[in-house]
């Protein structure tokens, strides 16, 4: 039985690695735009007329800063985004479907590993060239965490383990770590940001 259960955890994580690197389109596409990311939050820049197999560069992007980048407002097709360092290399982001809609548009909030150019590479399902007119919207979300200098807000919290057994309780140190996750989430710093889909 144990040898069985090795088995499947065995295929089930192949399964899994497998899925993802083929998820990620390969960096293959053409450069068709390139200009500067927005500088206010809030604000957000369009590059019009994108087809399938283009590469926009968005360049002087910053570190910790979030950027959205949707295919949302147009969906004229079944879009896929890949975001690369600018030139090619391994790829950091990668988004199919995040407005909502199965086999619809696309929508990735990208947080900037470090301060510089990127690609974006727009594929239509599955990693595929076209020559269907698409708009691409890059809006800044957030600059590390502060949306506007708003200050940080404290709020009093009170936590209950309820338990029957030692064995079931829980450390302070856990709680604190918990609560420490919660904080990055909310201030937008949470490294897999970029993969939660914005409310429509």
């Amino acid at each position: 039985m144990k040898h069985l259960l090795q088995i499947t955890i065995a295929i089930l994580a192949f399964a899994m690695i497998t899925n993802e690197v083929s998820a990620q389109c390969p960096y293959d596409n053409v450069l068709y735009l390139e200009g500067d990311v927005p500088t206010q939050v809030g604000e957000g820049v369009v590059a019009s007329e994108c087809w399938g197999g283009d590469i926009i560069r968005l360049t002087n992007m910053i570190e910790g800063y979030t950027y959205n980048i949707s295919s949302c407002a147009s969906p004229t097709f079944d879009s896929q985004f890949t975001i690369y360092p600018a030139g090619g290399g391994s790829p950091l982001a990668f988004d199919d479907d995040g407005c909502g809609v199965l086999g619809g548009a696309s929508s990735i909030n990208f947080v900037c590993p470090a301060s510089g150019d990127y690609d974006v590479l727009l594929d239509e399902w599955d990693c595929i060239s076209n020559t269907t007119n698409m708009e691409i919207t890059i809006t800044l979300m957030s600059t590390g965490g502060s949306t506007g200098g708003a200050a940080a807000t404290t709020i009093p919290v009170v936590v209950h383990v309820v338990w029957n057994t030692p064995a079931q309780n829980i450390t302070d140190d856990q709680i604190m770590s918990q609560l420490t996750a919660l904080n990055r989430d909310y201030q937008f710093q949470n490294s897999d940001f970029y993969s939660v889909v914005p409310p429509e």
